[in-house]
């Protein structure tokens, strides 16, 4: 019983003996152990109770005895039980105790496994079985039986996790393991389980024999010493000095066959086994013979000269029946250039040497198949083959020769011994005059010859060739050639441009009777485009001793060419004069005059060489009259084909024509006319400011005696405040000479441009720029914020500026009385009015100043707000006070770094000059006291310094910049555009940080005003622009000022 029911009871006792009246839980409650069962007995109290009420667990039941036994249990399984006495007023009184069942010998493990296999270990897994009982170690106990030998063996260890290695074990060995657990009873039964290790390559077989016969190998193995596993495939390889080759067979054989083997060949052998790991090593190398009779080797067939000849390789010796063996060489041809064959044979004893063959007699061109044989073995043969050369041919026969006009046809028939392919034939005519040799192919046996000597007598022959030479020549055959002979030798006699041309004739005797052809063809020197001129004259053959032809139509200066032929013959044959003939030159024909191009007072005269040359032009003539008759002319060079007429008049009309001459001196004919007028042009256009909005234009003609008949005008007009460009034109009568272009937009540059329609384009411009008129009233004024005595409003451009913004002008009335007025920059949009009076209403107006003046005035009723009444002011003094200190903590820092940084630049960077830093000052700074209006507070940004450099000496009371010289700081900000009277829009493009700023401060007056009254300061330039940023966090205060740092 354990120690808290131990004090439970206690304590329930001395409860139950102050009641004193014989009731009470059971007495001596006692719990008997047994291995799964507890039983329970006690003693009943004084006064005897209705029943009793046990409870174990979670089960309760009621019992009338005094004793109970508990079944069913796990051994070691504790229990906590409750007794109660239930009396008739249902009191209950309990008594408690608690047990525990004997301890027992474990269950057998619910399964064991292995895992983690190898060849020479394995992992060995349990899982204990679900018992109370704490099991503190285990049995383990294993055999192992290898599965490839006779080796058994076994093991035993201890071990208190749930796995254990097994070592030391051998390849494909059967492993079966025993587990039991141990409890402080002992050790229960055993679970079994069983695996088997991995197998291993095997090691060598080894070959017991190895015999063979007719070209057979018997090989006969046992399996290795170490299998190592299952022998699942043996590998037996073969090999000679041919190569090698291998056969597989299952593991469970030991003997095989290698057949069709090479005879009288010597085979090393060995054999490999191979388990599901791999193949093992070989076996031993085992050497064996081949035997029989083997037929001859490296049979090859050879020419020497135009002869076959064989040869081969004998069989060892060791494999011959030397006295018994013969060669038998069987030898057949196929002779390529007929249909014939030839076979033949011999008989060689067996030598030990390398033995060779050579056929008696070879056929040239013949295809030969040389086989040698082993005792007229056809089977056991080796054969070559050879083709012998080809060989020179024998003669052809001539059949047949018929000639006509220049020419004769040949037929022959093929050499009887071609010994090889005709290639090609070769037909000669002999002649002391003029031989010919014609070639045909070798498929022809007929062909025509040309171009033969007619009336000539040739001596005939043919021969063939093959790829060796050519054969013999065939017997002679003569014959006589027919046809028409060419004419003799051309004599051509010139007279100036005439030629008489003379020939001889061909000789009566010889038939038929030609007809003669007198060609001439000429080259025109005088063009550079290769023109030719040609022509032709016919005669028939006169038995006269010489035939003439005068020829009397040349060109002139034309080189000429004369032939004389014969139809029908070879133009070869044709004869020519034994120079060429140049005609003399002539006058030239007229040039070929173009159109005539005008240029103000000049004329471009153009024109193209004479069509009829009649020789080298070395001269040409311009002639020009006006219409009054007077001529002028010019002469120029032959090569020359244009020519400008100066210094013309205005509205005359000139006729031009021009003549060439060739290098005889004598002048051509003169070309067609041509006529062109000199137009009138544009002298002088002036561009003149009529006024605001109006430009006169005035123009002047060069001449006076005529007239145009439109002009073409265009102008261009920029508006320079608005940046907007626009393009006009229109046509005038010819008769005008005046414009004046109106209703122009002020301050705008008028750029006019114009011509004579279909005149030179000759274009003459002017320009002009129209006067500033006054601006119209800004746009949305409106008020952002206002307090007591301040109200800040905003505005925005007017729609018109109608000329550069100077500044803007602000005014304010209270009961139509001025109350104060101010010029402003014209880069600000934002204004704050102070020093006004608490919930009173005024009236501002916002006028825009350009160079014309103040334009329309934006007017716009504000107000401020009621004062408010004094508040207990002691927390604020503490701010102030508390601020202040900070303040001046800050700027005695900020003077400390500033000194040092200024020290560090040296002489690269000088400190800031004191004439520059007098004019640093707060915004709000009392004005001087010739400052008119005391209550104007303008804010803006650093880059609104960048604008016109007088507008702050001009008006004292708005804020000065932080240097006297501006255009010195737009050199140092490099960001804002100096330029005068810039609108909103052009500001907000010069810098995309100062436009955002700017735009929100239109969008947020109040925030814009505190960001301009923070403590800002130039930081130093960066990569060529520099920047201000801002200090202090921006807080809003009168004491703002502006630093800068070089």
């Amino acid at each position: 019983m354990n120690e808290s029911v131990n004090d439970k009871f206690k304590e329930e006792e001395e409860y139950y003996a102050d009641v004193g009246d014989g009731r009470g839980p059971p007495q001596n409650v006692t719990v008997t152990p047994g291995l799964t069962s507890l039983t329970v007995s006690w003693d009943p109290p004084d006064e005897q109770p209705l029943y009793y009420s046990m409870t174990v667990g979670s089960d309760t039941q009621v019992v009338y005895g005094t004793y109970v036994v508990i079944n069913n249990l796990q051994p070691c399984q504790s229990c906590t039980i409750s007794v109660i006495s239930v009396y008739q007023d249902e009191e209950s009184l309990p008594a408690y105790s608690s047990g525990t069942t004997l301890n027992s010998v474990p269950p057998p493990p619910q399964s064991c496994w292995f895992d983690d296999i190898t060849s020479t270990a394995m992992m060995l897994y349990w899982q204990d079985a679900d018992i109370n009982c704490a099991i503190t170690n285990h049995n383990i106990s294993w055999s192992w039986d290898v599965l490839w030998s006779d080796e058994a063996g076994s093991g035993v260890d201890a071990n208190r996790g749930n796995h254990i290695r097994l070592r030391d074990l051998s390849s494909y060995t059967n492993v079966t393991a025993e587990v039991a657990s141990y409890t402080a009873s002992g050790y229960g039964p055993s679970t079994s389980c069983w695996d088997v290790t991995s197998q291993e390559i095997p090691g060598a077989p080894v070959i017991t024999s190895v015999t063979s016969s007719a070209q057979t190998l018997h090989v006969t193995w046992s399996p290795p010493d170490q299998v190592k596993g299952v022998i699942i495939q043996y590998s037996i390889n073969i090999k000679n000095e041919e190569g090698s080759s291998s056969i597989s067979v299952d593991g469970s054989v030991t003997e095989t066959e290698v057949s069709n083997l090479t005879k009288c060949s010597t085979y090393v052998v060995n054999v490999v086994a191979a388990t599901e790991a791999g193949w093992g090593p070989p076996s031993q190398d085992q050497d064996t013979l081949i035997g029989g009779t083997v037929p001859p080797s490296d049979v090859r067939c050879d020419l020497e000269g135009d002869k076959v000849k064989v040869c081969w390789t004998p069989s060892p010796q060791e494999c011959t029946d030397v006295g018994n063996v013969n060669y038998n060489i069987n030898w057949h041809g196929d002779v390529l250039w007929s249909s014939n064959e030839v076979e033949d044979s011999d008989v060689m004893p067996w030598q030990e040497q390398q033995q060779c063959y050579q056929l008696p007699s070879s056929v040239p061109y013949t295809n030969y198949s040389v086989c040698v044989a082993v005792n007229n073995e056809v089977g056991d043969n080796g054969c070559c083959l050879q083709t012998t050369p080809q060989a020179a041919p024998g003669p052809p026969v001539i059949t047949e020769v018929t000639s006509d006009s220049g020419s004769a046809n040949v037929t022959w028939t093929p050499p009887e011994e071609a010994n090889g392919v005709i290639s090609e034939y070769e037909i000669n005519f002999k002649n002391d005059k003029k031989p010919k040799t014609e070639g045909a192919d070798g498929m022809m046996t007929s062909v025509t010859v040309t171009d033969l000597e007619e009336c000539e007598d040739y001596v005939i022959t043919v021969k063939a060739k093959t790829e060796f030479d050519w054969g013999d020549e065939s017997d002679s055959y003569y014959t006589t050639i027919n046809g028409i002979v060419a004419p003799s030798e051309v004599n051509c006699d010139q007279k100036g441009y005439t030629v008489n041309v003379c020939w001889t004739p061909s000789p009566a005797s010889c038939s038929p009777k030609p007809t003669y052809i007198i060609t001439w063809e000429g080259d025109m020197k005088w063009t550079d485009n290769n023109t030719h001129v040609a022509g032709s004259f016919s005669m028939e053959w006169e038995n006269n001793s010489s035939l003439c032809h005068l020829l009397d139509t040349l060109v002139p200066y034309t080189e000429y060419i004369v032939d004389v032929s014969v139809p029908g013959t070879n133009p070869s044959t044709n004869q020519r004069c034994s120079s060429s003939i140049l005609v003399p030159d002539a006058a030239p024909g007229p040039p070929v005059l173009k159109d005539l191009l005008v240029n103000h007072t000049s004329l471009l005269v153009s024109w193209d060489h004479p069509r009829i040359e009649n020789g080298i032009i070395g001269h040409y003539q311009v002639f020009w009259e006006d219409t009054a008759g007077h001529p002028d002319d010019s002469q120029l060079d032959g090569t020359a084909n244009s020519y400008t007429i100066l210094g013309l008049s205005r509205c005359e009309t000139y006729t031009v024509t021009v003549r060439a001459e060739t290098s005889i001196g004598k002048w051509g004919n003169k070309s067609e006319e041509k006529q062109a007028s000199i137009p009138n042009e544009l002298s002088e256009v002036s561009c003149t400011l009529s006024n605001s909005q109006q430009v006169r234009l005035d123009w002047t003609l060069e001449g006076q005696g005529c007239s145009v008949s439109q002009y073409f005008l265009k102008w261009t007009t920029t508006v320079i405040w608005a940046e907007k460009e626009s393009e006009n034109s229109t046509t005038l009568e010819g008769t005008s000479t005046s414009l004046v272009l109106d209703n122009l937009p002020p301050y705008s540059n008028i750029s006019a441009c114009m011509n004579v329609v279909n005149g030179l384009n000759n274009v003459h411009c002017c320009s002009a720029t129209t006067k500033e008129a006054k601006a119209t009233a800004p746009t949305s004024l409106r008020q952002d914020s206002s307090t007591t005595t301040e109200v800040t409003i905003s505005w925005s451009p007017p729609t018109q500026m109608n000329g550069i913004l100077q500044n803007w002008h602000i005014s304010w009335y209270l009961n139509n009385i001025l109350v104060n007025q101010s010029n402003i920059s014209p880069i600000l949009y934002i204004f704050v009015i102070s020093d006004l009076q608490p919930s009173t209403g005024y009236v501002v107006n916002v006028m825009a100043r350009n160079g014309a003046g103040i334009g329309t005035p934006a007017s716009l009723d504000i107000s401020t707000e009621p004062d408010q009444p004094p508040k207990h002011k002691t927390g604020l003094i503490i701010g102030v006070v508390v601020g202040a200190f900070a303040g001046l903590v800050i700027f005695v820092i900020g003077i400390v770094c500033f000194c040092k940084r200024m020290k560090k630049k040296g002489d690269d960077n000088p400190p800031i000059p004191m004439s520059d830093m007098s004019h640093t000052r707060p915004i709000n700074r009392p004005p001087e006291p010739s400052t008119r209006f005391s209550s104007i507070r303008s804010y803006f940004t650093p880059s609104a310094y960048g604008s016109r450099p007088s507008m702050y000496s001009t008006h004292r009371n708005e804020p000065q910049p932080p240097y006297a010289d501006e255009t010195r700081m737009v050199e140092r900000n490099g960001n804002v555009p100096a330029v005068q009277g810039a609108t909103r829009n052009q500001y907000a493009r010069y810098n995309g940080n100062n436009a955002s700023r700017w735009q929100n401060a239109r969008r947020n007056p109040l925030a814009s005003r505190r960001t301009s009254n923070a403590s800002l300061e130039y930081e130093p330039r960066r990569n060529g622009v520099s920047r201000a940023r801002e200090l202090n966090g921006g807080a809003r205060t009168n004491n703002a000022r502006w630093q800068m740092h070089n």
